[in-house]
């Protein structure tokens, strides 16, 4: 079994621990939880994130059909809400 010391500050280590134990936890079962409740909500995150990407096309058809815009202005609106959303992304990651 793998060992991980983690280092809070008292006042951190204190509310863990009374977190942990109103649930009826040890305070090391209590983080092992947080942990993997933080592994599975990353997974469920990239799933939107991917789920969004996957919509943009369709949503620039669909504003190119409504507005009568032929195939390459639909496909330059697509490429721009993309690098939209890249941008949108990557600055909030900063």
């Amino acid at each position: 079994m793998a060992k991980l010391l983690v280092s809070l500050p008292d006042q951190d280590y204190a509310e863990f621990k009374k977190k942990a134990t109103s649930l009826g936890l040890t305070t090391s079962a209590y983080i092992r939880t947080v942990i993997k409740d933080a592994e599975h909500r990353a997974k469920e995150h990239k799933e939107v994130l991917r789920a969004i990407m996957a919509l943009v096309p369709t949503i620039a058809e669909a504003f190119g059909r409504t507005h009568e815009k032929d195939a390459k202005q639909t496909e330059g609106l697509a490429q721009r809400l993309m690098d939209c959303y890249v941008m949108e992304r990557s600055d909030k990651h900063k």
